[in-house]
């Protein structure tokens, strides 16, 4: 998103957040709708003995991110699942997306790097959701997002190594 905002401005940007934010909460509805019901129909485990809409929740994230990370149609070079990944982080649980979107903000409000604020919600990610949820099963599986999200970031990480990486702004260079 960020780099479709430097090349084409704050108009179209908008329609981006947008596809991809419904995109992520339609995937994560879809995970909980079919955890819910096929491991609830299938099991005799009590409903309230295993968090299956948390599963359904990560899971149908996880496949959203990595379908807009490596779309088939642009040859699997696609975005690099920031957004994704924070609307998962808020319909999980609002207390993990306090946790992952706060410390993004700060980051990126204070350093103007959007790059370290990603990375910094991408691995913090799965220690949020162990603090919150209290279950390594499901900071195991939110922990592939933060892999996926740092994968992603490997050529800002050298740059910022480096201290080569664009700082972000409103404003268009003329």
């Amino acid at each position: 998103m960020t780099n479709f905002y430097r090349t084409f401005g704050g108009a179209l940007t908008f329609v981006v957040i947008l596809t991809d934010v419904l995109k992520a909460v339609f995937a994560c509805l879809i995970g909980k709708y079919l955890f819910l019901h096929s491991f609830y129909a299938a099991t005799v485990i009590p409903r309230y003995a295993v968090p299956w809409t948390y599963f359904g929740i990560l899971w149908g994230g996880l496949f959203c991110m990595v379908g807009h990370m490596f779309p088939w149609i642009f040859h699997f070079k696609g975005g690099k699942g920031v957004l994704s990944g924070g609307i998962v982080a808020i319909m999980l649980d609002w207390r993990v997306a306090l946790i992952v979107w706060g410390g993004f903000l700060l980051l990126v409000i204070f350093t103007r790097y959007v790059s370290l604020g990603s990375i910094y919600a991408g691995t913090m990610f799965p220690f949020a959701t162990y603090f919150v949820m209290h279950s390594l099963v499901l900071a195991i599986l939110s922990g592939c997002y933060g892999v996926l999200l740092v994968w992603g970031h490997r050529a800002n990480i050298r740059r910022l190594l480096r201290g080569e990486e664009n700082k972000f702004s409103f404003h268009h260079k003329k």
